[in-house]
């Protein structure tokens, strides 16, 4: 099916059809325009080349802020240009999100001008359209922090997010908590006590190669990382692969230490990217406009559901090694605090971001898993739990990223971060979660078989989203649930609540986060979680602590944190709570719960004895 696009300019909003100069004084400027169905590309912006031109008043428009792009399918996504803001239907848009019939478009933030797109069906599709890749956004750390400024929603059981698990490991004094990079510095000691084997270590980075785009006049900007997974092939990023339709040159990937123009420069003839990819990107771009609930509680985790892909070069010669990947066997039973490593290129706000893609020179970090859950952040089980959550340091130029266990296996393709904004600037966080795709995704594009399923992963979604009715009360239960796993299936019992609010009068303020401690007595041994759930479209993070024994956290850009550790010894837990400056959480509950062990057995060897 083929659709047409008007667009329909709010009053006072001045819109021609370009590509061309504007009207003639005294005609319409302000009129609907419309396009012909099967139209390729509709570039807004205030150049004058733009398909909708904004007149020179609209200075919040960028000379070319975004465009639609058609899909085989024959609807339209957006693809945003740089870090132009862009709202669809009063949130924040991204790349790679299908534009709905009716929906609301403003560019430029708060003052810029307001559009209407409508959608309609058309003629029958054109049956040559070659796949269009689409290009969701992974955000720049100037994204993220203008996105966790004005985030308005909070995100689902968890990530960024959620459900319930131990986050980031570390050692920390009260007085460094505040230096994010002494924390990012401790969570890489702590791991690399574990991941010994310099091997690995070794091979990793001789895997992690850089993509590079280039334009038309042959500059290239390093974009991500992808490393190769069988002869010819590098694996990656779906929205890495996007990159492939890019601006008319090339996207080429060049071997770590190898200068341009050398045999260590592959260039990319094919993608091939997860048919789910796609399809999640719609199926949450229509409900969130069907549920008002679901849309409230958007996530940026969804907005990179099933994303994966292939690359093909020009020549397999020379491009290795080819990395190991986990078993399914073993990558379905991943579980909180389990050690991880990656090897990219995380250079995004760095001084190498400019000169990176010279002679290509690989970063390896090192953090834990924090939890394992669905794509909408909820806890289940583990054949459908694809979201790897971690406390692994990343920026842009990482997407893509191999993320290996201790034995050296691939486990996952890192995809997206956080950061956070400190006293010392913008940092990556160790802190809160980031997250990847769980490396068996990739084998049915590598024609392998696979307990995946994609009509049932369809019926799951509908399922799932039902839960966002219920919001606080399915993180409880799944937090509830993960600690009795954890316990070897013993009773969960609530020891204590907590009622706060980080805009309260005496709450610590250190300029850029705003904490409170609490003091939780533990009269008996057991595995204990710690649920902190707050206002929403306030993000909040928590940290669990005692003197002389290794902490716990969790946080990220969602309104609740979860936390679950071994406790042993009576006395008294400190939990930290802990919300943006300029953005905290006007009420906030925190939730203590612990899980004994089931009659006649002990806890199970699955509990986390690091917490």
């Amino acid at each position: 099916m083929e659709f047409s696009v008007g667009i329909e300019p709010a009053p006072g909003v001045t819109i021609w059809k370009g590509p061309g100069a504007a009207p003639a004084e005294g005609a319409a400027k302000g009129a609907p325009i419309g396009f012909e169905a099967s139209r390729e590309t509709i570039v807004f912006g205030r150049e004058t080349t733009s398909d909708v031109v904004f007149g020179p008043e609209h200075r919040a428009v960028g000379r070319k802020h975004c465009q639609f792009d058609r899909q085989p399918t024959g609807d339209y996504r957006i693809e945003i240009f740089g870090e132009r803001a862009v709202e669809i239907n009063g949130a924040p848009a991204r790349t790679g999100e299908t534009v709905p019939d009716g929906a609301r478009i403003r560019l430029g933030g708060p003052q810029g001008p307001t559009v209407t797109a409508r959608i309609a069906k058309g003629a029958a599709p054109v049956a040559d359209l070659e796949q269009t890749l689409i290009q969701p956004k992974f955000e720049t750390t100037g994204q993220s922090l203008k996105r966790m400024r004005r985030i308005q929603a909070a995100v689902a059981a968890g990530l960024i997010v959620v459900a319930a698990g131990v986050a980031a490991y570390f050692v920390f004094s009260e007085q460094r908590f505040a230096s994010m990079g002494d924390v990012v510095a401790a969570v890489a000691e702590d791991v690399q006590k574990e991941m010994v084997n310099h091997a690995y270590i070794d091979q990793l980075k001789a895997a992690a190669y850089a993509v590079i785009q280039v334009d038309r006049q042959g500059r290239e900007v390093l974009q991500g990382t992808a490393w190769p997974v069988a002869p010819g092939i590098l694996a990656t990023n779906a929205h890495v692969a996007g990159l492939l339709k890019g601006n008319g040159g090339d996207l080429i990937v060049r071997k770590p230490g190898s200068e341009p123009g050398g045999d260590g420069d592959f260039k990319v003839i094919d993608a091939v990217v997860h048919d789910g990819y796609s399809l999640f990107s719609k199926f949450d771009s229509d409900t969130k406009s069907t549920s008002s609930s679901y849309a409230a509680l958007g996530n940026d985790a969804r907005r990179t559901g099933y994303d994966v892909a292939l690359l093909k070069v020009d020549h397999a010669d020379g491009l290795g090694p080819i990395l190991p990947r986990a078993p399914e066997s073993e990558v379905v039973a991943l579980d909180s605090g389990m050690p991880l490593a990656y090897a990219g290129y995380p250079i995004g706000g760095t001084a190498e971001q400019g000169s990176a893609q010279l002679k290509p020179t690989p970063t390896v970090q090192y953090g834990r898993i924090t939890s394992v859950t669905d794509f909408f952040m909820f806890g289940t089980d583990a054949e459908h739990a694809y979201l790897v959550q971690h406390s692994l340091p990343t920026f842009k130029g990482a997407s893509g990223s191999p993320i290996i266990n201790a034995k050296g296996e691939v486990v996952a393709i890192l995809s997206g971060g956080h950061v956070v904004e400190t006293a010392e600037g913008i940092a990556s966080n160790a802190v809160m979660r980031n997250f990847a795709q769980r490396i068996d995704l990739l084998m049915p594009l590598l024609g392998e078989t696979s307990s995946f399923n994609l009509a049932d992963e369809e019926q799951r979604w509908s399922l799932v989203a039902e839960r966002f009715n219920n919001h606080r009360n399915s993180v409880i239960e799944d937090t509830k649930e993960h600690l009795a796993t954890k316990a070897g299936g013993g009773e969960v019992v609530e020891v204590a609540t907590f009622d706060g609010s980080l805009t309260a009068t005496g709450v610590e303020d250190n300029g850029f986060q705003r904490f409170i401690d609490h003091e939780v007595p533990i009269d008996a041994d057991g595995q204990y979680a710690f649920l902190v759930y707050g206002s929403e479209g306030a993000p909040i993070s928590l940290i669990v602590y005692r003197e002389g024994e290794t902490p716990a956290a969790d946080g990220g850009a969602a309104s609740f944190a979860s936390v679950d550790a071994d406790v042993k010894g009576g006395g008294k837990i400190r939990v930290r709570v802990l919300g943006l400056a300029k953005n905290p959480s006007e009420k906030y509950t925190l939730y203590v719960y612990r899980a004994d062990p089931p009659p006649g057995g002990a806890p199970s060897a699955a509990a986390d004895p690091a917490g």
